[in-house]
């Protein structure tokens, strides 16, 4: 719109013209005009509507985090909750596939595992934490623990039962007593001839079957 130099314009018409270059200059910046709440209506249930009274202009800040739309609004990254929408508020609820917290049984001997939603601590087969924990039920060892594993070591001259206490001598009764070995003569009994002497030259000296017999010597 051109006017003449010296052109005097009615004061209603410079309004109009003021008011469509401001309008102008609103819109081309995404900018837009208002009076009231109302005049901002986004139809965006997650802002709030707000007409800025000192520059007529519409603001749109953000109604809050929790604030939804859809359900895809409300994804928390988190895959043991179900994400939900409701009345434009996000709710999280535990699916039940997760055990919260974790399972860690601090048991270097069970493996631990969650499985729909609850914890199973499956023992770890011949693992130890402590020596308790590797008793063989063996009074001749000695039970260690070491790196999660049982050794069991021998105790030099221990026994838990007569066997543990044989000296190869059919003279002797092998007795294991308190975890010690003792070895007691049998009266009468033999495992040589030598063991056998009457000291009479007329007899022949015998053991058979650890018991002596003493045969004597024709024209002795």
């Amino acid at each position: 719109m051109i006017i003449a130099r010296g052109v005097t314009m009615p004061f209603r018409h410079c309004m109009i013209i003021s008011l469509l270059l401001l309008l102008s200059i609103l819109c081309h910046h995404h900018v837009y005009a208002c009076v009231y709440a109302i005049d901002c209506f986004d139809d965006n249930p997650c802002t709030t509507d707000i007409c800025n009274e000192s520059t007529s202009t519409c603001e749109y800040p953000s109604a809050g985090d929790n604030c939804c739309r859809s359900y895809e609004d409300c994804d928390d990254g988190d895959s043991c909750t179900d994400n939900n929408c409701y009345e434009n508020s996000c709710s999280y609820v535990d699916n039940g596939q997760c055990c919260i917290g974790g399972c860690d049984d601090n048991n270097v001997c069970t493996n631990d595992e969650c499985s729909s939603g609850s914890c199973n601590y499956q023992p770890i087969y011949d693992c130890c934490n402590n020596g308790a924990g590797c008793d063989d039920n063996d009074a001749c060892t000695n039970d260690v623990c070491s790196s999660g594993s049982c050794d069991y070591q021998p105790i030099y001259d221990c026994c838990n039962n007569g066997a543990g206490c044989n000296d190869n001598d059919a003279c002797t009764n092998d007795i294991c007593s308190g975890g010690s070995c003792s070895f007691e003569p049998i009266g009468d009994c033999c495992n040589g001839g030598a063991g056998c002497n009457d000291n009479d030259a007329c007899t022949n000296d015998i053991c058979s079957g650890g018991s002596c017999s003493f045969e004597p010597i024709g024209d002795c």
